[in-house]
């Protein structure tokens, strides 16, 4: 029984696959086949998952508080894909003034800008930290 069980045993250790397997790593998206490092990439994909958090943030803001011509205006414009419109277009578009789209604009950017940083805030350990880290993101 003793040998059986070694025998089991050994069988066992032999066909084992180590973690991960035979699975092979390939870089993450194109700038990392591109020669982006890994810090690089963690920055770009943190970045972009601060700004994907804020603009929902935004967006709920907008609809709690009755500002969802302001948002569309600002995801028309700002978030675009391709050509963006004129300020003239998403005015005829919206029926206001082209002023106002300007309006809308500068206050969407501003309220955007406060969330990121409130987002930011919850992360840094300071106000020095998060200077810092505003500046990064910004530049």
């Amino acid at each position: 029984m003793a040998v059986e069980r070694f025998a089991a045993g050994q069988h066992a250790a032999a066909n084992r696959q180590k973690r991960g397997g035979e699975a092979e790593f390939e870089p993450v998206g194109e700038e990392a086949a591109a020669g982006e490092s890994p810090e690089e990439t963690f920055e770009r994909e943190w970045r972009r998952q601060l700004f994907a958090l804020a603009l929902d943030d935004l967006r709920a803001h907008c609809q709690a508080n009755e500002k969802l011509l302001q948002f569309e205006i600002f995801e028309a414009y700002d978030l675009a894909d391709g050509e963006r419109p004129s300020y003239a277009a998403l005015a005829g578009r919206h029926g206001i003034a082209e002023t106002s789209v300007t309006n809308h604009l500068a206050w969407a950017r501003r309220t955007l800008r406060q969330l990121v940083t409130e987002r930011l805030r919850g992360v840094t350990a300071g106000e020095r930290d998060l200077r810092e880290e505003m500046r990064r993101i910004w530049m």
